[in-house]
């Protein structure tokens, strides 16, 4: 029997996209680095940093529906990586804010920001399953993995919180 688990906790979370850069980022192949609490400075510690050949990622993951507080730290994390000078700065980065859920209304302030938005359930599945085989999660939908075809799994996570 397949075992399954529900995400209760941010920190679980934390944990999946660190794990499995490669649910935020498309190419999984292109993955270098991922960090978790990657420190900008002092008063800025994206929760998921990801580097890729050409771009850096800087994500803060929230269990609930996206405030208005959550897109000040996105932006703050932003304009700190807009000020640091020389190697930061050498490939395209991007500042991603993940959650459940967005009003319209900070949708809009996001994208004028520059702050991609990305919603559990849309832009990132809302269950997933790990392969018995390679260890590696792709969407709940899917009947085989990605990444080596295999049917068996390991264990299937909702990442919806409650």
């Amino acid at each position: 029997m397949t075992r399954r688990k529900k995400v209760m906790y941010e920190e679980d979370l934390h944990e999946i996209f660190y794990r499995c850069p490669y649910l935020i980022i498309n190419n999984p192949d292109s993955i270098i680095k991922t960090i978790h609490e990657y420190q900008l400075d002092s008063n800025s510690i994206p929760d998921i940093y990801i580097e890729t050949v050409t771009e850096r990622y800087f994500c803060e993951v929230k269990i609930t529906k996206l405030k208005e507080k959550d897109l000040y730290q996105a932006i703050r994390y932003l304009t700190t990586i807009q000020n640091l000078k020389g190697k930061e700065n050498e490939k395209n980065f991007f500042v991603i804010l993940i959650g459940m859920n967005i009003s319209n209304q900070l949708k809009e302030k996001a994208k004028k920001k520059n702050i991609k938005i990305m919603i559990i359930g849309k832009e990132i599945p809302d269950s997933i399953k790990i392969c018995k085989n390679c260890r590696k999660a792709y969407d709940y939908k899917n009947t085989n993995c990605l990444f080596c075809e295999s049917k068996e799994l390991l264990e299937i996570i909702n990442l919806k919180y409650p």
